[in-house]
């Protein structure tokens, strides 16, 4: 009977051991598991990021959107187009600027020079 009473506390401190380390261990699979659904969750926004940037502009879309265009409003557009196909982005946005406040436009045509613009500024502003 004695020999039995010396084994419990043991017993008893090995089964709170086992309790405290199981504890851990599952605390680190919950910090795995969140660790692991950060890094992911992080690169798909980034990939996201990086796929929804469409940095490149069409400038035959502009072309295309603006057919009745005439005279200096015509070169204007065509002095900014030109430049940025040149990707000369600096000189290409004052003249398209000047485009925007000075001839009438649909919904569809201001929108399509904005993005233009929008765009044009983005990589100016890389390239100073």
């Amino acid at each position: 009977m004695d020999q039995q009473n010396r084994l419990l506390p043991d017993r008893v401190a090995i089964k709170k051991d086992r309790q405290r380390r199981r504890a851990w261990y599952i605390a680190l699979l919950t910090m795995k598991k969140r660790i692991i659904s950060f890094v992911i969750l992080t690169g798909l926004v980034c990939l996201a990021a990086i796929g929804c940037s469409n940095s490149k502009i069409d400038t035959a879309k502009v072309r295309a959107a603006f057919p009745s265009l005439d005279g200096d409003a015509k070169a204007q557009l065509e002095h900014g187009l030109v430049a940025i196909d040149a990707g000369n982005y600096v000189a290409a946005v004052k003249p398209l600027e000047k485009l925007s406040y000075e001839i009438k436009m649909d919904k569809k045509q201001r929108k399509i020079l904005e993005d233009t613009l929008k765009k044009a500024r983005a990589k100016a502003a890389r390239q100073k």
